[in-house]
């Protein structure tokens, strides 16, 4: 538990810098303009402050995150990353946007964390999946063999 408070101390620290930025969604380089749906997105994350963000948002966020910008992931990240710890986030949705944010846009102190946030996430979802495939065994050993 020391080493998840240790790191989320370091996540607030290097990211409490950004700004909240004024456009969350993302363009794809071929696109000029926001369809409805990212405007929605604007609409509905845009006036969100990093500390008004809950569990719900937080999960759609990751789930359309390939619309979502890097600002804005990296803006509300102490947010998820609080949400991830306290296992309000899906690991897999979690690493799966951090692993796509673009080095470029990170200082290394930051691309550190991340790499770290990422591997973190990684280990969690290994140990939910076995933690599962062991139910599951217990589940099928405890049922009358007419079922199995």
């Amino acid at each position: 538990m020391k080493q998840f408070e240790l790191l989320y101390k370091e996540v607030q620290k290097v990211f409490s810098d950004i700004f909240h930025p004024e456009v969350i969604y993302s363009l794809e380089p071929y696109v000029t303009k926001p369809d409805s749906y990212r405007l929605k997105l604007q609409e509905e994350f845009g006036a969100i402050l990093q500390g008004d963000l809950d569990k719900r948002n937080a999960s759609q966020i990751l789930l359309e995150s390939v619309l979502i910008s890097d600002q804005a992931i990296k803006y509300f990240l102490p947010k998820l990353t609080e949400l991830f710890f306290y296992n309000e986030l899906d690991p897999y949705f979690f690493y799966a946007r951090l692993e796509n944010i673009s080095v470029n846009n990170l200082t290394k102190e930051q691309t550190l964390i991340i790499n770290q946030l990422i591997k973190l996430a990684k280990e969690k979802e290994e140990y939910y999946n076995k933690m599962s495939e062991n139910e599951a065994k217990g589940i099928i050993d405890f049922l009358p063999f007419e079922f199995r």
